[in-house]
Parts: C-alpha cells; sequence; structure tokens
C-alpha cells in the first residue's frame, strides 16, 4: 500500500483507493498487513480504511489543533 500511495498520488483520490481495498478485505477475509479482518456488515465500525489512517496520519485523532481551535478528529463512519 505506501507503493501504491507513492504511484497514485496525483491520479486518485487516496481515500477512495483505501476504502476500496478495505471493501476488498471484506469480501475475502483476509488480513490485512496489521493482521486484521473484516467484514461488510462492520466496516462502519472498523475497516482498513480507519486502521491505516489512523496509523500513518499525523493529523487525525492526535491532538493537533486548527488556527480556530478545531481537533482533527477521524471516526471509523467517516468510510462511508
Amino acid at each position: 500500500m505506501d507503493e501504491r500511495a507513492r504511484e497514485l498520488t496525483y491520479e486518485e483520490l487516496r481515500h477512495v483507493e483505501l476504502v476500496r481495498i478495505s471493501y476488498i478485505f471484506a469480501e475475502t477475509g483476509q488480513a490485512d498487513e496489521f493482521g486484521k479482518t473484516y467484514t461488510h456488515n462492520r466496516l462502519s465500525q472498523d475497516s482498513y480504511w480507519y486502521e491505516r489512517v489512523n496509523r500513518y496520519n499525523n493529523f487525525y485523532n492526535k491532538g493537533v489543533v486548527t488556527n480556530y481551535g478545531n481537533e482533527f478528529k477521524i471516526s471509523p463512519y467517516h468510510i462511508f
């Protein structure tokens, strides 16, 4: 997925790519690189997209605050 991120930097939205991969993991039942498996009926509670954004993003859920005092937060249901 890291290689894919570098390949598609200007070609495709990263959110779309990670959501697509989340559905593939849920459909096939394969484990991701973190060792987790996912199901279709729980994608809004737990997905590959959320796991990857939480681990590698420096803004969401890390206490980063905007100039207006808002904190960057993301939840699993934001996949949709």
